[in-house]
């Protein structure tokens, strides 16, 4: 805990503690959310997938592959081989970036995932 924080007592005495089995909230600047999550949850969570970042990590396999093919099996002019050449290269460089983005994305919400089981029990 930071060593600029302190701990203080609610000032309205009108607060009793809580009683076994409820929840006391007390407001004070800030409002905190708790929500019970369960183990399949959690792991929907870690699953990454849903990263925007994964779908255009895939997109572009998917124009890397085709245009690579299409380089290798048909014949074109200089101007539309060139072409194919630039969109072949920067779909290389998005499979870099985004797969980057999303290994780091599962990383997270892995570490995420591992914190909130932990704490859970």
């Amino acid at each position: 805990m930071p060593k600029n924080v302190r701990i203080t007592a609610p000032r309205k005495p009108d607060i009793a503690p809580a009683k076994p089995g409820q929840t006391q909230i007390i407001r004070h600047r800030r409002d905190i959310h708790t929500y019970t999550i369960t183990d399949p949850e959690i792991d929907g969570l870690r699953s990454g997938y849903a990263s925007p970042d994964f779908g255009l990590f895939t997109l572009s396999i998917g124009i890397f592959v085709g245009f690579v093919v299409a380089l290798a099996t048909t014949q074109m002019s200089d101007v539309v081989f060139a072409t194919f050449i630039g969109i072949t290269i920067a779909a290389y460089v998005g499979i870099i970036f985004f797969g980057i983005r999303t290994y780091q994305a599962m990383r997270r919400a892995k570490q995420r995932a591992q914190q909130m089981r932990g704490k859970s029990k």
